[in-house]
């Protein structure tokens, strides 16, 4: 957007999970930035657990709104935080162990926005293959509607292990070059 004048103020969301260490164990990290999602079904319920950054977010957090309210308001897509603007505002990031058995949903909110979130649990409940699930979840939010893009994820891994990282991050001495 900074070389074409016509995309100046363009931005995207970004939301992600990955594998980090606190002290000696493997631990998730999710973050976000703007409004897409990222939920975790572990036990059979599911559990959004990134924070929207939107107008209608901050509206439900003052208690302006009710979820169901947010769900159908005019500016349910005004996003008040991305990436790509002329200076990067806070992401948000939790840190927290994992959990045998457990699942994640990393998605647009084309599907949040169209699939509700008892539905998106429904449909994790029944279809244990990850692809197949993302691909389910990806048809309801096209048949409810599909008015946005509908971009998901679904990840079914094993709990990170102490042999999957690492451990010492201490730099290693280069041989000198004879």
């Amino acid at each position: 957007s900074a070389a074409v004048p016509e995309q100046r103020g363009m931005a995207t969301t970004l939301t992600g999970i990955a594998v980090v260490r606190v002290g000696s164990v493997a631990h998730w990290a999710v973050f976000n930035l703007g409004d897409s999602r990222v939920y975790r079904y572990a036990d059979g319920a599911l559990r959004q657990i990134t924070v929207d950054h939107s107008e209608v977010q901050e509206l439900v957090e003052a208690g302006l709104l009710t979820p169901d309210e947010a769900s159908v308001h005019p500016l349910r897509h005004t996003v008040t935080r991305s990436l790509g603007r002329e200076y990067l505002p806070p992401v948000d990031t939790w840190v927290f162990p994992p959990t045998p058995g457990e699942r994640f949903v990393v998605c647009s909110d084309g599907l949040s926005g169209e699939v509700p979130d008892a539905r998106i649990a429904e449909l994790l409940a029944a279809t244990a293959e990850p692809q197949a699930a993302a691909e389910a979840l990806v048809a309801e939010a096209l048949a409810a509607g599909g008015r946005d893009n509908v971009t998901v994820v679904v990840l079914a891994v094993a709990p990170p292990t102490g042999s999957d990282v690492e451990e010492s991050t201490v730099p290693r001495p280069v041989a000198p070059n004879p």
